[in-house]
């Protein structure tokens, strides 16, 4: 489902250009598609919430009798229609979908960070990728990040997202890493920084 979710995003970036304003599309979607399950959770609360006064009686009333609380309160919701999980059922389903989502822009950014790290190792220039005032969306907005990848950053980056970045390259890109001593086998964040390090543009930054 993960995957599933990232190619919508790298689908819409394909034809917007720009993973700004392609994440702010995204959300968007994600946001319609959730906004039936939303409108049903808000009137379950809703009407929940106009209840209230007479559970609250059945609660004073029936205090010191469980059974026949909890008995009068489910005739009470059977009279007025409403299910004593219509707020929260639908919120419950929509929560995994939003987790879905961010994780799915989570691998997205991986991705790209390390097909920037890798152009930067083999070419020597990273090509960010702004949006607004970021100037680059795959590594922290702050004043103390630079835009380059650090250590943290790369070791970070999942084993698997390594291999889809590898087996994506083109044989030029896969033999200039060879000649440095990264191949398949070992590609990662650690074996990737000590050489990134080294190169003018990261001790430019």
């Amino acid at each position: 489902m993960n995957q599933f979710f990232a190619n919508i995003l790298t689908g819409i970036n394909s034809l917007i250009g720009n993973y700004g304003w392609s994440m702010v599309i995204f959300t968007l979607l994600i946001k319609l598609l959730i906004s039936p399950l939303d409108y049903k959770s808000r009137k379950g609360m809703r009407r929940t919430q106009m209840i209230q006064p007479e559970i609250a009686k059945l609660q004073k009333k029936y205090a010191n009798d469980k059974d026949k609380m909890n008995q009068k309160m489910a005739e009470l919701y059977r009279k007025e229609n409403i299910s004593p999980m219509s707020g929260c059922l639908p919120m419950l389903i929509s929560m995994p979908l939003l987790f879905i989502m961010f994780a799915a822009m989570r691998n997205v950014a991986n991705m790209e960070l390390a097909k920037q790290s890798i152009d930067l190792l083999v070419s020597g220039v990273q090509t960010n990728e702004s949006w607004l005032w970021i100037r680059n969306l795959w590594m922290p907005d702050s004043p103390f990040y630079a835009t380059i990848a650090n250590q943290q950053n790369l070791q970070i980056i999942p084993a698997d997202i390594w291999a889809k970045v590898y087996a994506s390259l083109t044989d030029a890109t896969r033999a200039s890493l060879e000649g440095l001593g990264i191949n398949a086998g070992n590609i990662s964040g650690q074996t990737l920084f000590p050489l990134l390090q080294a190169t003018e543009a990261y001790q430019a930054e």
